[in-house]
């Protein structure tokens, strides 16, 4: 029986002249993730901070 939740992995794509827009969402993202405002919804559903990923980073799954 699994007594936590597999890492959750996801991730969005843009076109490689989008670099403006992929700054933009990592920042959003960055301030967002772990955050006391996205963590007490999701913490109803079991999951908190152990169970944010700690890599590898989407540049390192791109390299796949």
């Amino acid at each position: 029986m699994c007594t936590s939740p597999p890492p959750i992995y996801a991730a969005l794509v843009f076109p490689p002249n989008e670099q403006v827009a992929v700054d933009t969402i990592n920042a959003v993202l960055n301030g967002h993730l772990g955050s006391d405002e996205m963590m007490a919804p999701v913490g109803k559903c079991g999951l908190s901070n152990a169970h944010m990923p700690d890599g590898p980073t989407t540049a390192e799954f791109c390299k796949r």
